[in-house]
């Protein structure tokens, strides 16, 4: 069976698939390869893989950050008792305020 509006919407994509204009353009433009660089680059990597120096330095990374969490945790755990230390010390002075204004 053909169904009117899919005919319908068929020729109408047909017609603005027609009206479609391009212009193609060739890139003139050059790129400049140094092929002595490319390659002093590519010997680097290749260099640094194979000792380890890429996976070292990603180590070395680790670990430090892994330090790093322990003394934000110790400092996070220090900050705790400094702020439960400075209520302790309020709620001092509110006892004593209240004993002497009762007295």
């Amino acid at each position: 069976t053909i169904d009117p509006s899919e005919t319908s919407g068929t020729l109408d994509f047909g017609s603005r698939a027609m009206k479609v204009k391009t212009n193609a353009v060739v890139n003139t433009s050059t790129v400049v390869l140094d092929a002595a660089a490319l390659a002093a680059d590519l010997s680097d990597a290749l260099r640094l893989r194979a000792e380890g120096g890429i996976g070292g330095q990603l180590l070395a990374l680790e670990a430090e950050l892994k330090e790093r969490g322990g003394m934000m945790e110790a400092l996070e755990r220090q900050a705790i008792e400094a702020a439960k230390a400075k209520e302790a010390e309020v709620a001092a002075a509110r006892a004593a305020a209240e004993e002497e204004g009762a007295a």
